[in-house]
């Protein structure tokens, strides 16, 4: 009798063994989440914009212990995933995020852990939250300008005022504040006009250069203009230099 015992709950144990499922698809539970981006300055690493959802983001999910991906699905216009038909057990969904300590560096994961504890469970991830590096020139705003001479010629022609003594050709350049690098040159025009267009928004120094004679060392001639949004035109005051 303690022989057929033994044996019966052996059958059970290995049956229940058979009709268990370990953490994949062929369930009733389900993951849904959100992803969101947060605009990064390349240049000054300083965040800007609001969180945006993510849309068309690849999102990985690894199933139990496993390391290698399980499967993977991409976000709606709205930051939304969802991985469906999951079996109860142990989960973690990533994406991937550019890394805010090494501009130049390789991608990061994001990744949030989560428990299906029934068989039905639908369980809401907290929110990835990815990092996306933008360029200076990868906006939509605008800065423009013109630069004038600070005199008229000895002998000016009939009509000629400050206002329309222009200089052309001359270079004016585009910074961040306090810093010495040089993001883009512009070149004045005909009618002494420049502009820098697709900025993104950040805090910029724009300037030329003037001098008095030719032995003298140059001047520079600034404005510091902040861009707070998208689609801004920014229109500075001219800059007025001592040129010949």
């Amino acid at each position: 009798m303690k022989v057929l015992k033994t044996g019966i709950f052996l059958l059970i144990s290995l049956c229940f063994a058979a009709c268990s499922k370990e953490e994949g698809k062929g369930g009733l539970a389900s993951i849904n989440g959100v992803v969101m981006v947060q605009n990064v300055n390349y240049h000054s690493k300083q965040l800007f914009g609001s969180l945006q959802p993510a849309q068309d983001e690849r999102v990985y999910i690894l199933y139990g212990s496993n390391t290698a991906i399980g499967n993977d699905t991409r976000t709606s216009f709205d930051g939304s995933f969802e991985f469906p038909f999951l079996v109860q057990g142990n989960y973690s969904v990533f994406a991937l995020s550019d890394d805010t300590l090494n501009v130049n560096g390789l991608s990061v994961e994001v990744k949030k852990e989560i428990s299906l504890n029934t068989k039905r469970a639908k369980i809401q991830a907290d929110t990835i939250i990815l990092y996306r590096f933008v360029k200076f020139n990868k906006g939509s705003s605008v800065i423009q300008g013109k630069v004038l001479r600070d005199r008229m010629p000895l002998n000016p022609p009939d009509g000629l005022t400050l206002e329309n003594n222009v200089v052309r050709d001359t270079e004016v350049y585009l910074t961040l504040e306090g810093s010495a690098e040089i993001l883009e040159r512009a070149r004045t025009d005909a009618n002494g006009e420049f502009k820098f267009p697709n900025l993104i928004p950040a805090t910029y120094r724009v300037y030329t250069l003037s001098s008095t004679s030719d032995y003298i060392p140059l001047d520079v001639v600034e404005e510091i203009v902040t861009i707070t949004g998208d689609n801004e035109t920014i229109p500075l005051d001219p800059f007025i230099v001592n040129k010949k």
